[in-house]
């Protein structure tokens, strides 16, 4: 649907000539014989173009482009001007914000149709195009909320390893701002300075990632309280349309407490397996002294049975004595007459 066109002129013929031409074309016209009327009429609707005479009665055509602007900055405005008032016109153009003049009397109709297209096809795309623009800011400020709260580190990278962008969690985990890391190379960043490994590490990684390939490897990072973070890092390829890397996306996910676990269970194991090695300690050939039942431990040094035993294993020891040792030792107790009644 074509946009409504307001036409503006003290002439009647003019008025009449004009709504005659336009309707032909589609358009849906209104008229006004006066800068005042002219307002009026486009404060009440909704207009894409305005044509309005320069000199007329009470408000001229120049106070009636400026009144229009300060209603709709986006409404487009043809001035007609007599040879008297080109000066004006001209002026208008450059100052005032009108789209073109044509010169009465209105004699070439295909250059007024075209004057008209061009003007209402500016406005369309100036429309779009802050259309565009509106919808871009609200999905990076989508695109920003999300980059900033997500609990992992995400950085953007140009495929030479500069970074572009950087989210908020990673900049408060060292206590930075982004003027303190953007635009540098990511191995000089804090990220990767504090280790000359990790620095040559990150080097390759991003080279390797800039030719198409996905990069993962373990970093460490000291946070912004002086405690030692571990990450999961990993550089993923950006791609177009036609496979060309041209940008480098790089998460980071903090694995600390995973960390700390498997060496914690490293140490279990170790400990474990020291006590098995102890266990099997009993379980093989040791030496045994064939009077006194001493035995000999691994330093060359001869102990007690039990003592031997009781530093091997979990196992304990209470003293007795045996019906034979007892007969043979005690024969003037009867230790064990219970036993054999």
């Amino acid at each position: 649907m074509n946009p409504k066109i307001l036409i503006v002129d003290d002439e009647p013929e003019i008025l009449e000539n004009l709504e005659t031409i336009l309707s032909d074309e589609g358009y849906e016209v209104v008229k006004a014989s006066s800068g005042n009327e002219a307002l009026a009429n486009f404060e009440a609707g909704s207009f894409g173009l305005v044509i309005t005479d320069m000199k007329m009665p009470g408000l001229n055509g120049l106070e009636v482009l400026r009144r229009l602007k300060q209603i709709d900055k986006d409404v487009e405005v043809i001035l007609l001007t007599g040879h008297g008032t080109m000066e004006n016109a001209i002026q208008a153009l450059r100052d005032d914000g009108a789209y073109d003049y044509l010169r009465k009397p209105l004699e070439d109709i295909e250059e007024l149709l075209i004057c008209v297209g061009n003007a209402l096809e500016r406005r369309r795309f100036r429309i779009e195009n802050e259309k565009l623009v509106t919808e871009l800011r609200e999905s990076e400020r989508k695109f920003r909320a999300i980059f900033d709260q997500t609990f992992q580190f995400i950085g953007i990278m140009t495929i030479d390893g500069t970074l572009i962008e950087v989210n908020r969690t990673a900049l408060d985990f060292s206590g930075i701002e982004e003027k303190d890391a953007l635009g540098k190379p990511f191995w000089e960043t804090v990220w990767s300075t504090h280790s000359a490994e990790l620095e040559e590490r990150s080097k390759r990684a991003i080279s390797k990632a800039a030719d198409g390939h996905l990069v993962r490897f373990e970093a460490f990072h000291p946070a912004i309280d002086g405690g030692i973070h571990y990450f999961d890092v990993s550089i993923k390829p950006v791609k177009d349309e036609a496979g060309n890397v041209y940008s480098l996306i790089l998460e980071s996910h903090d694995i600390t407490e995973r960390k700390q676990a498997e060496q914690q269970r490293e140490k279990t194991i170790v400990k474990l397996q020291d006590a098995l090695a102890e266990v099997k300690t009993l379980r093989g050939f040791f030496p045994i002294c064939s009077y006194c039942k001493k035995i000999r431990d691994d330093k060359g040094y001869w102990n007690q049975i039990e003592s031997y035993i009781q530093k091997h294993s979990d196992a304990e020891f209470s003293h007795g004595i045996c019906p034979e040792c007892a007969e043979k030792y005690y024969p003037d107790m009867d230790l064990y007459e219970e036993d054999a009644k």
